[in-house]
């Protein structure tokens, strides 16, 4: 989970209107639908339309339980998933990065009933990221099916990255941050672990969780495919497939795409967020590079790098990126092949590169006269994160912290009354890859 510090439950929510470098990027806006009353959850974190035939929605906590509602967003009595005795997460403490951060459902599901947590958990007073498999029966997760198939040392409770997702592939994605350094010294650029080729963290991994193998006279719940890029360099772990992360939270692939690319939202230290779409091999920077700017002069060239394909500046408004989705949805025909992401305290923002320049909008929420009557939500003081359902309609989860204590709110993204963007014909959108290559980079 990104960290936020305790200074920014100060802050108040700005949206920038954008006009530099002669583009001008005007400012949409979107109203919210509250399809469920969550201000009982206190700590949502990641929303899943579900595909085992019957619909509904899973809604997970950082406190380890996941939800379960119908299609109709009627919640059912029995939790989907209870981890709140196994995940270390303090729910008094709003900056907790720790907890159940992400889930994924098996491509399969509807057959085998598989899915997949990301979460920290505690062992002998050490904190460890654990990837697990569990199943489904009978409407809920059977915590006796649990098989670990990673756990992975952290040095201290920071930067615990966060997202499990399936690839067009069949295989199972996983962002890891670096874990930060050990007691919190308050120098971070001294991890290196997301440069340690023998290290899992501050990576992308990818493994086949379809096949098992036995390593060392250990059974492993999975298999390394056999076209990882590190296959057989003895300095690289053979599940790594891209390294260099900081704290890579919330991806997602673009499927519509030719390329069906892999978008990640890096989360920086002092200096710049990044957007990335993460290539096989790829070297992302950390600890030595932050964004674009080089954090050790004289020694920034980096083997294997990828650039960032947009980044933006800390300050105050905007300082903890939240990866998002490349928007395919009907509801906003206008960003169709957006990268529609976001910032814990700067909003919600979309990256565009249809004319070959890459231009940032920022979206407002419209005022509750434009919208209609079951659509004027409220957006809270901190993004938490972005979700996407299986027709390509984008929620947001946010999050307000009060003397009374914190409240959370599930929301849809929905257009206000009347005709909110020119009616095109979405079918004839040329899809264009985001790429550094060709962009003016609009902040």
């Amino acid at each position: 989970m990104i960290q936020v510090d305790v200074w920014i439950l100060s802050c108040v929510f700005l949206l920038i209107a954008v006009s530099l470098s002669g583009l001008s990027a005007t400012t949409p806006c979107v109203c919210l639908s509250e399809p469920m009353k969550s201000g009982s959850l206190g700590s949502p974190i990641l929303l899943l339309e579900n595909t085992n035939g019957s619909g509904g929605y899973l809604v997970a906590e950082q406190t380890g339980k996941i939800h379960a509602y119908t299609s109709d967003w009627k919640e059912q009595k029995e939790l989907f998933l209870d981890l709140s005795d196994e995940v270390a997460f303090d729910d008094r403490d709003p900056t907790d990065e720790r907890g159940l951060l992400s889930f994924a459902l098996h491509p399969e599901y509807r057959v085998n009933q598989k899915f997949y947590t990301y979460s920290t958990r505690t062992y002998d007073e050490q904190d460890y990221i654990v990837v697990s498999e569990i199943t489904e029966k009978d409407g809920q997760g059977d915590l006796s099916t649990e098989k670990i198939l990673l756990a992975i040392r952290q040095p201290s409770p920071l930067r615990n990255g966060g997202t499990v997702l399936f690839g067009p592939d069949g295989f199972l994605y996983i962002s890891i941050g670096d874990g930060g350094v050990p007691g919190n010294t308050g120098n971070e650029q001294l991890a290196n672990q997301a440069q340690d080729g023998q290290s899992l963290l501050g990576k992308v991994l990818r493994i086949d969780v379809n096949n098992r193998e036995v390593i060392d006279d250990i059974l492993r719940y999975f298999r390394v495919p056999n076209d990882n890029p590190f296959i057989g360099n003895q300095s690289f772990r053979p599940e790594v497939y891209a390294y260099g992360g900081r704290n890579m939270f919330r991806c997602s692939f673009d499927t519509n795409s030719p390329g069906k690319e892999l978008y990640c939202g890096d989360n920086g230290n002092h200096d710049q967020e990044e957007i990335n779409i993460i290539k096989k091999g790829g070297n992302y920077g950390w600890n030595i590079k932050e964004g674009n700017i080089c954090l050790s002069p004289g020694n920034c060239h980096l083997e294997n790098e990828v650039l960032p394909i947009y980044t933006f500046n800390n300050s105050e408004t905007h300082n903890a990126v939240i990866g998002g989705y490349v928007y395919h949805g009907t509801a906003f025909p206008d960003f169709v092949g957006h990268y529609v992401f976001g910032d814990v305290v700067g909003g919600l923002m979309s990256l565009d590169n249809s004319t070959g320049q890459l231009v940032r909008y920022n979206i407002s929420v419209c005022s509750k006269a434009a919208c209609q009557c079951n659509a004027r939500a409220d957006y809270g003081m901190f993004l938490r994160t972005l979700s996407q359902d299986n027709k390509g309609e984008l929620y947001v989860i946010t999050s307000t912290f009060s003397a009374s204590g914190a409240s959370a709110a599930v929301l849809k993204l929905v257009p206000k009354s009347g005709n909110l963007f020119k009616n095109r014909n979405r079918n004839s959108v040329k899809h264009v890859t985001l790429t550094p290559l060709n962009a003016k980079y609009v902040e």
